[in-house]
């Protein structure tokens, strides 16, 4: 699914978005002075830029915690689920 290991940052993952074939999700893990944060966006699947941001997560002690939360974020955005909140764009 996806991996972590290099020690360069920002890092960029790319993740396909069911029954899209124009847009991916794209997590920037950015690491801090002590912990990490995520940017999390819609994309176009050409060139990668940006169609939506959809939320910057911040102090993660960890860069897997700050990775599983961007994609939950994702997800939640994508279906739309989050309580109070309109469906994303996508929907």
């Amino acid at each position: 699914m996806y991996k972590i290991g290099n020690d360069e940052y920002p890092k960029e993952h790319l993740l396909d978005l069911e029954n899209n074939p124009y847009y991916v999700g794209r997590l920037t893990l950015v690491k801090l002075k002590k912990d990490f944060s995520v940017d999390i966006d819609i994309v176009f699947k050409d060139g990668h830029k940006i169609f939506y941001h959809v939320e910057t997560l911040f102090n993660f002690p960890e860069e897997r915690e700050a990775l599983e939360s961007g994609i939950q974020k994702l997800s939640e955005f994508v279906r739309g689920k989050k309580k109070g909140q309109s469906p994303g764009p996508l929907n």
